[in-house]
């Protein structure tokens, strides 16, 4: 049986946090299905694609949200509020509904703010993380050395005759890095470099080297790095959305798909790039110490390494292809994405009166309260003999008399009542808060622009969750409390 004290209800789904959440978890998936749709490689224009689940939802955010927070409220029953609330001001009602009764909540505290130090955290984090990636990579080039003319003659002659057959104007410059540090980066803006590692040079067949400059170029002519490094800011901007993290994660490995393609085509020797792969790998895991966060990783995880292999051996066995699509596939897929992820933004932000409540409430878990006429004596003796029953009868409705002219009057944990007894309930309670020394009108006042839950399901709520639509209840005036 469901309890009824509910923990946390959120309200106002039209903030910026709710929006970007329920945009991201819409482009995502459409943004994945359109790419395989169009399966070819891309360069800027698949990168804008699978990167839209990154900045729309930050686009919509400024577009639809009313508020930076989602109303997120500790709801506790009435009769603890009554008598321990200080600040009448803040007390306002809730009347959740399961379709049979009514369950008086009020909101007892809120922590919006503790959400929105967590999300400055996270975001904080990550944004220091990557400029202490910048500091640190900044100090790694500055410990680059040249290549030697006469040493690194055919290096220096590759890179120059693969460049102009990527289709680059200039050759970018070469960097070899420290010894202690292996594999090969992309680096810099519009004068970019590739940092490569001696080490690797001399390990690998010239075949192999040719691959692994070819994967470089692509990261330049697809203005990879400058994709990577916005992808990257706009995910720290909103580092408590999961959805965000597994975006860039996925715009990270086509990158490197699309790399290892244009390599392939480049160099018309699919599997040496494969080798050059593996190699490569098992030279970084040995004696690499530092992997710089805003270069380009050449390699993350086994599970990756393995389907850029496959993928490079579909190649060889012409059981895929390298041809780029050009720009207007993708183009078409991103707007469609667009249109649709801006549509479930304005959707979501339209339904500001709907509320999503855990540990959700049912009125056959509380005690029904009706207004009898009986003295105090008794009704104080037949409250708590109601809360006996309840107690021994778990998840059966006990009937709890009312309580209009008791002198202690039972409220418990938690207790229901009809629709149509609400007057008499809000004139009872009007009656005892005066009596306490409460003040009682402004008890009227909150329960007339009370909220009222009501199931957006058949159920009232679906495992520990319920699903409510709210509404301003009774908006007629109420009867107010005896003289």
């Amino acid at each position: 049986m469901i309890s009824a004290t509910p923990t946390i209800v959120a309200i106002e789904t039209n903030s910026a946090w709710v929006v970007i959440l329920a945009v991201s978890l819409v482009t995502m998936p459409i943004a994945l299905v359109l790419r395989r749709v169009v399966d070819r490689p891309g360069a800027l224009s698949s990168s804008v694609l699978l990167g839209l689940p990154l900045g729309l939802p930050l686009v919509a955010a400024l577009l639809f949200q009313k508020s930076v927070l989602p109303e997120i409220s500790v709801l506790r029953p009435l009769g603890p509020d009554l008598f321990d609330k200080a600040d009448w001001n803040l007390l306002h009602f809730m009347f959740v509904s399961d379709g049979e009764g009514l369950i008086p909540y009020v909101f007892s505290g809120a922590p919006g703010r503790w959400l929105l130090i967590l999300g400055l955290s996270f975001s904080s984090f990550m944004l220091v993380r990557r400029f202490a990636g910048t500091i640190a990579l900044r100090r790694l080039i500055n410990r680059c050395a040249e290549p030697d003319p006469e040493r690194d003659c055919f290096l220096i002659r590759r890179v120059a005759e693969l460049a102009a057959e990527s289709g680059l104007k200039r050759a970018p410059r070469i960097r070899l890095l420290p010894d202690h540090v292996s594999g090969a980066f992309v680096t810099g803006g519009t004068n970019p470099s590739i940092l490569i590692s001696p080490v690797l040079v001399e390990a690998l067949e010239p075949d192999e080297l040719d691959g692994i400059v070819a994967h470089e170029l692509a990261h330049i002519v697809a203005k990879d790095l400058p994709v990577m490094v916005v992808a990257g800011v706009l995910r720290d901007l909103v580092a408590w959305n999961p959805v965000a993290h597994l975006a860039l994660r996925r715009l990270v490995a086509e990158r490197e798909f699309e790399a290892d393609r244009h390599a392939a085509a480049v160099t018309g020797k699919p599997l040496a790039v494969a080798s050059s792969l593996v190699k490569t790998c098992e030279l970084m895991r040995v004696r690499s110490r530092l992997e710089p966060q805003l270069a380009l990783g050449f390699l993350r995880g086994r599970a990756r390494l393995r389907r850029r292999v496959s993928n490079l051996l579909a190649l060889a066995d012409g059981r895929a292809v390298v041809r780029a699509s050009g720009r207007v596939p993708y183009v078409a897929a991103a707007c469609l994405a667009a249109i649709l992820g801006l549509q479930a933004g304005a959707k979501v932000a339209e339904q500001a009166d709907f509320a999503i409540v855990w540990d959700a409430p049912d009125t056959e878990s509380v005690p029904l309260w009706m207004n009898s006429r009986i003295s105090p004596d008794k009704t104080a003796i037949a409250g708590r003999q109601a809360d006996r029953d309840g107690r021994k009868k778990k998840g059966k409705r006990v009937t709890m008399a009312g309580f209009a002219g008791a002198r202690y009057p039972v409220f418990g944990n938690g207790y229901a009542l009809r629709e149509k007894d609400l007057p008499r309930w809000t004139k009872a309670v009007g009656v005892w808060a005066k009596r306490r020394g409460l003040p009682a009108r402004t008890l009227m006042a909150e329960v007339r622009s009370g909220w009222r839950a009501v199931p957006v399901f058949s159920s009232p709520r679906i495992g520990p969750f319920g699903f409510y639509r709210l509404d301003l209840f009774l908006q007629r005036r109420l009867p107010g409390p005896q003289r």
